[in-house]
């Protein structure tokens, strides 16, 4: 019995000699963002009313090559074999009225209106005659949209150019036309131009203090066949920032080749124009914004968004590919997202799609809802959780109001 009492002994002091390395375990930390969001209802479409530059230099040519005369007038453009402003605009505008026309309400007004001298500015009853009127109240369907656009689209394929640039005279009656101060929705004034605003009688044209919009003799008049061409700069900031203090945001896009430097007075009006318009042009890369502009100043995009715009405020075009592709820019600006597409600040953790996934929770009003075709996916790309389309929860989220709301909660997993 002594001797196996040692050997217990024995055995339990070798086990107490050795030692043991023990990898050392650094705990797992994790972080949850949560998005709450409550759901209202969803964004009514805005309201887009569009002011057509229709001046007599609209028939200059749209093509900045020595071989194109500078004002060629439509028939010599086209025997030189080159491209009138007028004409590349309604090439742009058949394209872009025809197949967008569902983006809001669409009103329309050409200007100046000759009918009642050349430098006659559109008034607010041109808009039942020359132009069309944005429909007040009227439904968001695809159809009701799009037949006023394409009845917009007629009415531009009809332009014929002439006169001066009244463009501070015909937008300053939009501060008191019903349709565009709505309340329900965002409201947009869409200006094309291809000039500098002129036609102020208030400034003299017979001296030489006012800045001309053309290169003139020194002591020559500041007209040209009895236009008054000083520039109305001034006047027409003042008319588009008191349609801002309405309400109303302006959006101007300029037409012509030489606005492509980004430098000269007619950059610098536009310039000031788009700045009182109060609209910025979200971008995400340098091309977005074109030659000799960047894409590098923060700021909230229509919908309120925080993003990245362009240092240039205003859109130019030099042709109707430009002018396409700057129509297209602006109708996905000012359409708000919708609710069944919920983009995510960052992604969660997790070394591929699908394990990523897995870290994304859904809850709606209070029920946590699993992941599947019917219900709601994970765009790892955006990154974004989707409700599909036609779908139980998309529908909800479509049809939401004030009075029944839906309370939408995503949660997302990270590895700090």
């Amino acid at each position: 019995m002594r001797l196996q009492l040692l050997v217990v002994l024995a055995a339990l002091g070798a086990v107490a000699c050795q030692t043991y390395d023990f990898e050392p375990v650094r705990p797992l930390a994790v972080a949850q963002t949560v998005k709450p969001v409550k759901v209202v209802s969803k964004e009514a479409k805005p309201n887009l009313f569009l002011v057509v530059d229709k001046s007599g230099s609209m028939n200059f040519s749209a093509d900045p090559s020595p071989s194109c005369t500078s004002m060629c007038g439509g028939s010599a453009c086209g025997n030189n074999g080159c491209k009138t402003r007028i004409g590349e605009l309604k090439a742009s505008m058949q394209s872009f009225l025809t197949t967008a026309g569902n983006i809001g309400h669409m009103g329309y007004v050409p200007f100046p209106n000759t009918a009642t001298s050349a430098c006659g500015p559109a008034g607010l009853g041109d808009i039942a005659t020359t132009g069309v009127d944005l429909d007040i109240g009227g439904p968001d369907d695809d159809a009701t949209l799009q037949a006023n656009a394409n009845a917009i689209n007629a009415k531009i394929q009809a332009l014929s150019p002439s006169g001066g640039t009244p463009t501070g005279p015909t937008l300053r009656p939009l501060k008191d036309y019903d349709p565009l101060l709505s309340k329900s929705r965002s409201n947009y004034v869409l200006l094309l131009t291809d000039g500098q605003p002129n036609c102020n009688s208030a400034l003299d044209s017979q001296v030489t203090t006012c800045d001309c919009t053309f290169t003139k003799p020194a002591g020559q008049a500041c007209a040209v066949a009895g236009l008054n061409q000083c520039l109305d700069k001034a006047g027409t900031v003042a008319d588009i920032t008191t349609l801002k203090g309405s309400g109303i945001k302006t959006i101007v896009v300029g037409f012509g080749a030489e606005l492509a430097t980004g430098a000269g007075a007619a950059v610098d009006t536009l310039t000031a124009l788009a700045n009182a318009g109060g609209f910025q042009r979200p971008c995400k890369t340098n091309t977005d914004c074109g030659t000799g502009d960047t894409c590098s100043v923060m700021s909230q995009d229509p919908c309120g968004k925080a993003t990245t715009v362009c240092a240039r405020t205003f859109f130019t075009a030099q042709n109707a590919t430009d002018l396409t592709k700057a129509l297209t820019a602006i109708s996905e600006a000012i359409r708000c997202s919708d609710p069944c597409t919920q983009v995510l600040t960052s992604k969660p953790s997790g070394d591929t799609p699908e394990a990523r996934a897995k870290l994304v929770s859904v809850i709606i009003d209070g029920v946590n809802v699993a992941s599947s075709p019917t219900t709601w996916t994970y765009d790892d790309a955006t990154p974004a959780v989707v409700f599909p389309q036609g779908t139980q929860y998309c529908t909800s989220l479509l049809n939401a109001t004030t009075q029944q709301p839906v309370n939408l909660e995503i949660r997302v997993v990270q590895s700090l």
